[in-house]
Order: structure tokens, then C-alpha cells, then sequence
């Protein structure tokens, strides 16, 4: 994956385990968990390489949707929201910028923050930003985008040794596979060529993207 950043073109970054398979580009929209189970969000710069050795997972993906403005104290559109080229959102197969997309945000209520993750059936990245806005989200980026496919999300219940499967939206459900009357989770059950991150509650939470 690629982006342009005001005509320079990078790779995005992404460390698993706490190794460096991409380096982390500055200038691009992170999403990462540190050493003590923590989950970041921020637009890499230079300066934030001294948290390389506490890192233990983190992903790249484009320039931020919304940023935190320090002068106003208050989210904002990022700054390349409104263009399609150096933003590099991409679009439909129908070359349309307005298209169905997914994006992750983080949101500060109090002391407590939320992860938020979110699908837009039909959205550009400026309606998109608007929406994080609304929520008082402090940072989001974009993920996967143009198919349930693509913006997948479930939750996975177990009840003895059944399975249940719910999904944010009922067509993700294709995803599934099913297998001698059990149910074989995307991801969990078998292998897709597509990123991921999953949350577990549990006695020393983990989340890994």
C-alpha cells in the first residue's frame, strides 16, 4: 500500500510482536498498542521513534481523517480530507469517491476512552470526518472501504462449544464458513489475504491491529 503525502509517496508501516516489518512512515495516520496494552492513535512523526521499543503492534493506513487542534481544543478534518489525490482515498471500481467505507476513531469521555470503530454505507472522507466529528472523536483514519467484504466486523460468542457469530451488518455473514453443522469464523478459522485487528475481554485485554 501507498500514499501520497503533498506529492511525496510512501509505504505504510506495520509492526507485529514488536517487529519492524514496514517502518513507520511520518506524516501518516497510526493506530498502535504499546508494551502496557495501551491503544494510540496519531499521525507518526519523526519524534515518536523513541516509543519504538515499547510498541508491540501498530498500522499505517493513509493521512488522518480527524486530528485533535490544540488551538481550538477541538477535533478537526484532516488537513487532506478535501483532496482526493495527495489524501490518496481512493474510490469505487466506478471511480467515484463517495463509496461504502470503514474507519477506526478514538474518543475521550472523562477520564475513560473509547475505540471506535465505524461503516459508512455511502460516504466521501469529508462526511466521514464530519460523523467522528459529531461523536467528538479526537482521531480516526480509514480503513478497508467498497464491500462488507472489505469493512467486516463480528462478534464472537461462545457458549459451551457453540460458536456464535453477530456482524455490525447482516450481509458480512458471507463471510463465514460452514462446516460439518459447526461455524468457521473469517479470520479465526481460516486464512483471508486481508488485515485485521481483534479485541478480547479478558484478564490482561489484548488488541492487536
Amino acid at each position: 500500500m501507498e500514499t501520497s503525502r503533498s506529492g511525496i509517496t510512501s509505504h505504510y508501516g506495520f509492526i507485529e510482536n514488536g517487529v519492524v516489518f514496514s517502518k513507520l512512515e511520518p506524516g501518516l495516520a497510526t493506530i498502535l498498542v504499546l508494551d502496557d496494552g495501551s491503544v494510540e492513535m496519531k499521525t507518526w512523526a519523526e519524534a515518536d521513534n523513541k516509543l519504538l521499543a515499547r510498541i508491540r503492534h501498530a498500522r499505517q493506513n493513509g493521512v488522518p481523517v480527524v486530528e485533535f487542534d490544540p488551538a481550538s481544543q477541538a477535533p478537526a478534518p484532516g488537513g487532506l480530507v478535501h483532496l482526493w489525490g495527495p489524501g490518496n482515498w481512493s474510490g469505487s471500481e466506478d471511480m467515484k469517491l463517495r463509496t461504502m467505507r470503514a474507519g477506526a476513531a478514538l474518543q475521550r469521555n472523562g477520564r475513560k476512552r473509547f475505540l471506535i470503530y465505524a461503516v459508512f454505507s455511502d460516504a466521501t472522507p469529508s462526511a466521514m470526518a464530519r460523523v467522528f466529528q459529531a461523536y467528538r472523536c479526537d482521531y480516526a483514519m480509514l480503513l478497508d472501504m467498497n464491500a462488507l467484504e472489505h469493512t467486516y466486523l463480528a462478534l464472537y460468542r461462545r457458549s459451551g462449544s457453540q460458536l456464535f457469530v453477530d456482524h455490525l451488518v447482516k450481509g458480512m455473514g458471507v463471510l463465514e464458513k460452514p462446516a460439518s453443522g459447526e461455524l468457521i469464523p473469517r479470520f479465526l478459522g481460516y486464512a483471508d489475504n486481508r488485515d485485521f485487528f481483534y479485541l478480547m475481554r479478558r484478564t490482561g485485554r489484548e488488541v492487536k491491529p
